[in-house]
């Protein structure tokens, strides 16, 4: 393991929580995302992973959690914001108003995609803002 012969390196840890990634261990990716993090602290690449992982494995409060240390890393990506607003969205108690809040922020950054659109209307339209989700 690279990890071992490299313990401080918080790239050695992101690449075995790739590794892990790539051949569907979320449970076994997480902890070495997390090292990553840890030891690479302005990097966002750990957060946006663990943000997948944590989805896979139905934890959107973790995900979400993993997204917003992404977005404070580098709020000029919309893809982070897409996926925060995903996460947001999809938490045990959602918090709807943070999900569109990330949500407008991706739409401004890249001009909406469709999948941003699409949820954004969404949650417009359930939280009753019928005129913004048109």
């Amino acid at each position: 393991k690279t990890t071992a012969l490299a313990p401080d390196s918080g790239d050695a840890h992101f690449n075995l929580g790739y590794a892990y990634t790539r051949v569907g261990r979320s449970r076994e990716a997480v902890p070495a995302y997390k090292r990553a993090a840890e030891l690479s602290p302005k990097d966002d690449r750990p957060h946006l992973m663990l943000g997948q992982e944590y989805g896979k494995l139905g934890d959107f409060d973790n995900a979400a959690k993993s997204y917003r240390a992404a977005a404070t890393l580098t709020p000029q990506k919309a893809d982070v914001w897409t996926n925060l607003g995903i996460a947001e969205s999809q938490r045990r108690n959602p918090d709807r108003q943070a999900a569109i809040n990330a949500l407008e922020t991706a739409r401004k950054l890249d001009g909406g995609s469709s999948q941003t659109l699409a949820l954004l209307g969404k949650l417009y339209a359930d939280t009753g803002k019928t005129q913004e989700s048109m």
